[in-house]
């Protein structure tokens, strides 16, 4: 948003622009994912996508919510190329692109981010154990995640002293475990 705002300039457009475009990119995806999980009618998982209300609305806000959907959506597309792949390269590749958008959902929401991921682990382990856990979480997707997600926690922590405290215990802990932030 800050960068579509800073090539716009100060607008509504530059900044409803990326949810918009991160909306579109979503509906591409849902194609993606009806090629493999309804190849009959590969559209139809975009289309029951674009006709929910809350996501078209989402998207002509000034809001990340847009931006999560579309790195979840990208979480599970990379997880079902991993999960299907036919040879190691296009496992290898699919899980450089999990790790990615696992890192870029990440810096756009934190820990929500990976809530999709934690969806695809579940299927993982129930499927195939700690083979299908080790086959998704390879050192490749890991490294790609603490890259693309950690590099700008890691600099603002080295930045402001305090704030991986902050983070770690009253964002996450604190949120979920206590009653402090109502």
């Amino acid at each position: 948003i800050a960068a579509s705002i800073a090539t716009f300039g100060r607008h509504a457009f530059a900044a409803r622009l990326p949810g918009a475009l991160a909306f579109a990119f979503t509906i591409l995806l849902m194609v993606r994912l009806g090629r493999r999980f309804v190849p009959r009618q590969p559209w139809l998982p975009a289309l029951v996508y674009a006709s929910f209300v809350l996501p078209s609305f989402a998207a002509n806000l000034v809001t990340t919510d847009s931006l999560l959907a579309v790195w979840e959506a990208l979480e599970v597309v990379a997880f079902v190329d991993l999960w299907w792949a036919t040879t190691p390269t296009a496992a290898r590749r699919a899980r450089w692109l999990l790790g990615l958008a696992c890192g870029l959902a990440f810096l756009t929401k934190g820990p929500p981010g990976l809530l999709a991921l934690a969806g695809c682990l579940a299927f993982a382990g129930w499927s195939e154990g700690w083979r299908g856990l080790r086959r998704a979480l390879g050192w490749d997707m890991l490294f790609a995640f603490v890259v693309v997600g950690g590099s700008w926690y890691a600099l603002i922590c080295l930045q402001e002293p305090g704030l991986l405290r902050y983070f770690l215990v009253r964002e996450v802990v604190d949120r979920v475990a206590t009653n402090d932030m109502h």
